[in-house]
């Protein structure tokens, strides 16, 4: 079995090809002399291709993970409109094995699919399809820093919003807001890491619907804060006292999803101290992954 063949299983010229050899008596490869009477073959005699059919509508996204070395990996991810749900033999590739001990690789897992089983360095989805992309990231040295990087997101279509989330920490970025994303994994060689795509909004962002109320009638009770946003964004939160001083800064960058969204504050300042009564405000700053900033403030009175 040839990886990462064309269709018919012919080998271009001046391409690079790693085989995988699944049966136990080897492979044997033949091909024809590529000089007859001192001159080249044409391309099209040597292949009897036609000419390339131009590729289903879709996209695809490099993300590379890399050391300090600079030693990395590359898998891509990506919809197209020629993909089904699950495994595709003809787009998801496994992954060629790594070059170097010292270089840390990312691979989509795969050990379900059977004779099928492996680690892939591609994975497409249908469109439209929301079920995220779930990537192992192997280290040499767990306590060293490494960093995933992804190209623009300019093929990928404005109705889908990608966002990064680091499953071990919980971290969530959204990929059009940034290139990078780093981490250092500590105790373990493995870290995992997923991207979720939600369909994104081309209107205007907005934040709606927002409730702040206690969460029971016991005196201190944590103040609960709700809120929808109109598509994804990057979401600061923090309680202000009537002169305008942040007291408590209670979300700082975080990515948040569209639609319905919470947090709780605990009564406290920065510094853990319960705050006294009295009249404060609650400011929400969204910012979508195109930059749009809106932002909401809230009157809350505090009676001890």
């Amino acid at each position: 079995m040839v990886e990462g063949t064309t269709g018919n299983n012919m080998l271009m010229p001046w391409q690079g090809y790693w085989i995988r050899v699944t049966v136990s008596e080897g492979v044997t490869i033949t091909y024809a002399n590529p000089v007859a009477g001192g001159k080249a073959i044409p391309r099209a005699q040597a292949t009897g291709r036609a000419a390339p059919k131009a590729p289903p509508p879709g996209w695809a996204l490099p993300i590379t993970v890399h050391g300090q070395n600079g030693y990395g990996s590359t898998a891509w991810l990506g919809q197209s409109s020629a993909a089904q749900s699950g495994y595709n033999p003809t787009m998801d590739a496994l992954s060629p094995p790594a070059p170097f001990s010292s270089a840390p690789s990312i691979v989509f897992a795969h050990p379900e699919l059977g004779k099928a089983a492996g680690n892939y360095m591609t994975e497409v989805h249908p469109v439209d399809d929301n079920t995220p992309w779930e990537m192992t990231v192997t280290v040499p040295d767990p306590k060293k820093t490494y960093t995933l990087t992804w190209s623009s997101l300019a093929t990928v279509s404005r109705t889908v919003q990608l966002m990064l989330v680091d499953e071990t920490t919980g971290a969530q970025q959204f990929m059009r807001s940034a290139s990078s994303y780093s981490f250092t994994p500590g105790g373990t060689s493995t870290r995992k890491f997923k991207v979720v795509a939600e369909p994104g909004s081309l209107g205007r962002l907005t934040i709606q619907d927002i409730v702040i109320q206690a969460s029971s009638r016991a005196p201190g009770s944590p103040m609960q804060i709700r809120f929808n946003l109109s598509q994804g964004a990057t979401v600061n939160t923090e309680i202000m006292a009537s002169n305008g001083k942040a007291v408590r800064h209670l979300q700082s960058g975080r990515a948040l999803s569209s639609g319905a969204n919470a947090l709780t504050w605990d009564m406290r300042d920065d510094r853990g101290i319960v705050v006294p009564s009295g009249a404060y405000l609650v400011h929400i700053i969204a910012t979508a992954p195109d930059g749009g900033t809106v932002r909401s403030v809230q009157p809350l009175t505090i009676v001890r």
